[in-house]
This record gives C-alpha cells, structure tokens and sequence, in this order.
C-alpha cells in the first residue's frame, strides 16, 4: 500500500501503473516459487528412479543365491520314489539345493498319503508343522496321493498351502515352483508401482500445498 501523501502527488494512471507492476511483481515471485517447488518434485522422482536402477544393476551383477528345497515323504515305498524323482528335477533342472532343514529352505514339499485315516492324519500333521516352523516367505507345496483324493479338502484346512501337485504329475515341480516365483515376482512388483505412486501422490499433495500458502 503506497503512503497517502505519495499517492495523493500522483496522478491516476501513475498510481495505477505503480499497483500493477506491483501485482505483476507478486505474481511473478508466486510463479518462481511454483517453479521452484516443480523441479523439486521433478529432482525428487529423479533421485528416487535412480535408486531403483541401481538397485536393479547391482541384482544383476551379482551372483543369484542359490535357492534351496526340503522334501519330507509320506506312506508307502512309492511315495519315496516319487520324492526322489522329484529331488533329481529340482537339481538337475531346477539348480535347487536340497536341504533337510526347514528353517533354510525356500520351497518345502510334503508328499502325502491318503489311503488310510492313520496316512491322513500323518499327512495333515506334517504339513501343519512345516506351515508352523517354515521361514518367511518360503513355498510350501503338497503333492502325493491325499492330493488325488482330498484335494478340495486340503485347500480348506490349509489356505496357506502355496500350491498342490497330484502323484501324476510329479513331473512339473520345477513348473509349479517357477509359476509360484512368477507369482511373487508380480507381487513385489505392484507394491512397488504402490508405494512409488504414493510417494508421488504426497510430493504432490506437498507441492499443491506450499503453491497455496505462497500465494
């Protein structure tokens, strides 16, 4: 506001002029601000697609960890034949380590038998223990006859189950275990693609917010 003495010397498109090249003037330093505030946010999500590159370069230079599975078989003579046919695709194709701790494995197998009640019950313990004591993030896949026959039921007893392989397809463990690491794969990468999009969403919440309070 100019002084009264001042603005009653001026004629009045002086004192016009003078008050819009103030407002002009305001205006101008808003719009730097906003500037400012815009290439902050853009350094930002710089910064942070940087990270992950790098991130991402350095899980590819270095060696992949090998990963490691423990099979527990069930029942009958058979059922321990089929574990070792399994065992040999896990190695052979797979690049699996076996290991006969729970705590170090990344896939866990249990081959069932479901003939007799005593064979089911020996079965649902095993796999309730394996879900109890197995590490985070570890798989753990049913497979055997008790599949065959129980299948629907072993879903509903155990949801926690990762995936369920009849005693006909001993086969396609390796594929059963690369769908369920496809599966974990796309998971990771959709609370990554979350968590970016809400770190934008807060810079720009931010922004919005200090572009207010500077006007």
């Amino acid at each position: 506001m100019l002084p009264s003495m001042l603005r009653n010397t001026l004629p009045r498109p002086t004192r016009f002029g003078l008050f819009s090249r103030f407002r002009n003037h305001e205006q101008h330093n808003i719009s730097l601000n906003s500037e400012q505030q815009r290439r902050l946010l853009s350094s930002r999500t710089a910064r942070q697609r940087r990270r992950r590159q790098t991130a991402a370069a350095a899980a590819e230079i270095a060696p992949p960890k090998t990963k490691k599975i423990m099979f527990q078989s069930l029942g009958c003579p058979r059922n321990l034949v089929d574990t070792e046919v399994m065992l040999g695709i896990s190695i052979d194709q797979g690049g699996l380590e076996p290991t006969q701790h729970v705590s170090e494995a990344d896939y866990l197998v249990v081959n069932t038998c479901g003939f007799l009640q005593s064979a089911r019950d020996e079965s649902k313990s095993a796999i309730q223990e394996l879900l109890d004591t197995k590490k985070t993030g570890s798989k753990l896949i049913v497979t055997g006859c008790m599949v065959n026959l129980h299948k629907n039921q072993i879903y509903q007893d155990f949801p926690q189950v990762d995936s369920i392989l009849g005693s006909g397809s001993i086969d396609r463990i390796m594929e059963t275990i690369q769908g369920l690491d496809a599966k974990e794969k796309a998971k990771q990468e959709e609370q990554l693609l979350e968590a970016s999009m809400a770190t934008t969403v807060e810079a720009q919440e931010k922004y919005v917010t200090g572009a207010s309070r500077a006007r």
